[in-house]
C-alpha cells in the first residue's frame, strides 16, 4: 500500500501530508491583532466615545480567540498576556513544521479507501461501531490484559532528573481480519513498549499512570511536561509515564507521532487499540505489584487515551483530561481532500467515512467506568491545538464533571493556577496524595463548599495551613 518517493516531487509534496498546516497561516491572526491595537489607541484618544468602539474591539477579540459561544465557556480577558499566550501557541504549531520528515510515505488512496470499506463492514458486522468498548475488550477479554512478565527497568538519567526506564513486549496484535494488520506489525520499533517511573523505594501504594500528548515521548520533555518529579515530592505520588505507540522510542519515522496522522485514519484505530491494551497491562502489573489506588493523566491526544482507557478499564481511582484532544477525524484533512481528488467523490462522503471509522477510538462513544466526581477536565480558552469545541464534546459526554478554564493556550498549561488547584484538588479527592496533605486537603475542600463552590466550575484553591 505504501511505497517512498524520493526526488522533486516528494520535495514539492510533503507540505500538503502536515496535518496542521491549516492552523499555521498566521496572517489572519496578526491582522485581528494588528486591529485590536489600532482600537486600543482609538480607546486611548477618546475614540470609543458611546462605547460602539468598545463593543467593536471586543467582536474582534471573540473572533480572534475563536469563542464557540454559550455560556459553558468563559470568555476570554482582553488582556496583552493572554494574546501572548494566544501567540505562543501560533509559533508552536508554527516550530513544528521544520520537523517534518521530506520522505514522508506515499499514500494509495484507492487501496486504503478498500481498506476502510472492510474494515467498516466487519466493525459492523461484530457490533464494534455500535459499543466500542467491545472494540477494546475483544482484543484483551473483559478480564483484561495480563500483565507484562517481568518489565526489564533500567535507571537512567535525563535533563530534568533521574528515572526509571520500563521496557516490556507489547504483545499487541490486530484482530486477523482487520485490515492493516501485517503492516501495523511490521513496524519492529512499536513492538516493545516504553515507559518512565518516578517511584519511591518503599511506598509503591499511590500512583499516577501518565500519557503524553501527540509528538512527546522523549524523558525530557515528559517529566518535564508533567512536572514528575514534582508529583514525586510534593504529594508523594508514584508516576508512570507511558510513552504511545509510534513515539519515542517507537517512532517508525524522524519524528516522535509520525504514521499516525498522515496516512490512512486505520492507523488511528490501530494505535488507540495497542494504546489501551498496553495501558491495562501497565495497570495490571501496577496492581500485581500491591498498588493501592491507581489515576490517569493525560495532556492533548494523551487525554483522549486517557479517557478511553477510563471507558475500559475498571476500578480506576480518577481520571483528568487536559486539554483533550478527542475528536482527530480534523487532523484527517488532508488525507479525505486527496482521496476526493483522486477519485471525484464528494469530501463530504469521504470525512463521513472516516468519522465512522474513528468511532471506535472516540471516548465521547463509550460511557466512562469511573464515577463523575472523580472525572476531571482542563482547558485554555485560547487554546490554538485543541479547541473549546473539542473539550465541549468530552465535558458534556462525561456528564458536566469539574472542569478548570484557564486564560490561556496549549503551550501555558503548567503555569496556570487553576490548573494546579485543581490538580490537587484531584489528587486529594481520589486519594493519591499523601494522608497528611490529604487531610488538610479534605479540611481546605470542605471550607470551599461551604463557600458554595459548584461541581461544574473551578476556583483558585485556598493555600491550605499546616496542622498544629
Amino acid at each position: 500500500m505504501g511505497e517512498r518517493r524520493t526526488g522533486r516531487d516528494e520535495r514539492a509534496s510533503w507540505l500538503r501530508w502536515l496535518p496542521e498546516l491549516r492552523a499555521l497561516d498566521l496572517r489572519p491572526d496578526l491582522a485581528a491583532l494588528a486591529r485590536l491595537g489600532d482600537l486600543r489607541r482609538l480607546s486611548s484618544l477618546g475614540g470609543l466615545g458611546d462605547g460602539a468602539g468598545v463593543a467593536r474591539w471586543l467582536d474582534e477579540w471573540n473572533r480572534l480567540v475563536a469563542h464557540p459561544g454559550g455560556i459553558d465557556v468563559p470568555i476570554a480577558p482582553p488582556h496583552p498576556l493572554v494574546a501572548a499566550k494566544l501567540v505562543a501557541d501560533e509559533a508552536y504549531l508554527l516550530a513544528r513544521a521544520p520537523l517534518v520528515s521530506s520522505l514522508g510515505p506515499a499514500v494509495d488512496f484507492v487501496g486504503a479507501e478498500a481498506e476502510i470499506a472492510a474494515a467498516l463492514e466487519l466493525f459492523a458486522r461484530r457490533g464494534w461501531l455500535d459499543d466500542p468498548r467491545s472494540f477494546h475488550r475483544h482484543t484483551a477479554g473483559d478480564a483484561g490484559s495480563p500483565p507484562p512478565a517481568a518489565p526489564r527497568a533500567r535507571r537512567e538519567w535525563s535533563a530534568v532528573g533521574r528515572f526509571d526506564h520500563l521496557r516490556f513486549v507489547s504483545g499487541y496484535a490486530p484482530d486477523p481480519d482487520v485490515p492493516g494488520r501485517a503492516r501495523w506489525l511490521a513496524q519492529r520499533a512499536n513492538r516493545e513498549a516504553h515507559a518512565w517511573a518516578v517511584r519511591s523505594a518503599s511506598d509503591t501504594r499511590r500512583w499516577l499512570v501518565c500519557i503524553p500528548g501527540w509528538g512527546m515521548g522523549s524523558p525530557s520533555l515528559d517529566l518535564s511536561a508533567f512536572a514528575a518529579d514534582a508529583l514525586h515530592a510534593a504529594h508523594g505520588l508514584n508516576v508512570l509515564l507511558y510513552v504511545p505507540p509510534l513515539h519515542g522510542p517507537r517512532r517508525a519515522g524522524w519524528r516522535s507521532g509520525d504514521g499516525l496522522f498522515d496516512a490512512s485514519p486505520l492507523a488511528f484505530v490501530h494505535a488507540s487499540a495497542q494504546a489501551v491494551w498496553e495501558l491495562r497491562r501497565l495497570v495490571a502489573w501496577l496492581r500485581a505489584e500491591g498498588a493501592e489506588r491507581v489515576g490517569v493523566f493525560g495532556l492533548s491526544l494523551g487525554a483522549s487515551f486517557a479517557a478511553l482507557l477510563a471507558s475500559v478499564e475498571p476500578g480506576l481511582d480518577c481520571v483528568v483530561a487536559g486539554m483533550p484532544a478527542t475528536d482527530v477525524a480534523p487532523r484527517y484533512a488532508s488525507y479525505c481532500d486527496g482521496v476526493a481528488r483522486k477519485t471525484g467523490e464528494a469530501p463530504s462522503d469521504v470525512r463521513a467515512r472516516a468519522e465512522r471509522l474513528l468511532r471506535v477510538a472516540a471516548p465521547t462513544a463509550v460511557a466512562p467506568l469511573v464515577p463523575r466526581e472523580r472525572r476531571y477536565v482542563f482547558a485554555g480558552v485560547v487554546d490554538r491545538v485543541v479547541r473549546p469545541a473539542d473539550v465541549l464534546a468530552l465535558w458534556r459526554h462525561w456528564e458536566r464533571p469539574r472542569i478548570a478554564w484557564y486564560p490561556g493556550g496549549h503551550v501555558s498549561y503548567a503555569t496556570e493556577p487553576k490548573v494546579r488547584a485543581l490538580l490537587a484538588r484531584a489528587w486529594d479527592e481520589a486519594g493519591l496524595a499523601r494522608p497528611a496533605r490529604r487531610a488538610r486537603g479534605s479540611r481546605a475542600s470542605t471550607r470551599r463548599s461551604a463557600a458554595g463552590a459548584a461541581a461544574g466550575s473551578t476556583a483558585r484553591a485556598p493555600r491550605s495551613r499546616r496542622s498544629p
